[in-house]
């Protein structure tokens, strides 16, 4: 019994390592500076920023982590819970999607206080969309930063938005904040796991 026990801290010291690349904390960390920078100038490259790094994830892991850690396969519960991450994921993703379709197609026809109230603290709402996903991942992975990203997401924006100060630029420090951890942790990792002859 206590060999299992251990062997489950062990798998799971494991599991946290794999993750502290700082690789996926890159990627979100671009992906909303792309928006704010999308918000700012409206350049389409900028879009593309916004949502394309995650397509990046899987080459990168390849290329940094597994020739440190090895092709790793963890406990059929924590794939699960990976599995149920990209799900919650895409799910927000959809209905933050479908969300937006409803309220363009409405606008015009919504109530004066409303549509006031929507215009006032959108960014508030897609914050809340982003932020969902980041605590269920910092649950589901055991990753504590993961909640310390979705509390951090909240303030910057809440607090841009009392002080009046415009969106885009709150969007983009926000990007940069997430970027910077996500930086450090890289190089923390490459320092801590260098390659092996």
């Amino acid at each position: 019994m206590s060999q299992d026990k251990e062997f489950k801290d062990l798998a799971r010291r494991a599991y946290i390592s794999y993750h502290q690349d700082g690789i996926v904390d890159i990627l979100i960390g671009i992906g909303i500076l792309g928006f704010g920078l999308m918000t700012l100038t409206g350049s389409i490259f900028f879009n593309m920023l916004a949502w394309m790094p995650i397509l990046f994830y899987v080459p990168i892991k390849n290329r940094i982590t597994v020739p440190r850690f090895g092709y790793v396969q963890f406990t059929s519960k924590e794939k699960r819970n990976v599995q149920l991450l990209v799900g919650v994921g895409v799910g927000v993703l959809l209905f933050a999607v479908f969300l937006g379709l409803y309220v363009f197609t409405t606008f015009g026809n919504m109530p004066l206080w409303l549509k006031s109230l929507l215009q006032r603290f959108d960014l508030l709402l897609l914050g809340f969309l982003l932020a969902v996903p980041m605590v269920i991942g910092g649950a589901l992975t055991g990753l504590i930063r993961f909640y310390a990203y979705a509390a951090l997401i909240m303030v910057i924006i809440g607090t841009g938005i009392y002080l009046g100060i415009e969106a885009p630029y709150y969007v983009i420090f926000l990007g940069l904040v997430i970027l910077s951890v996500g930086i450090t942790l890289l190089v923390r990792f490459l320092r801590k796991y260098p390659l092996q002859d």
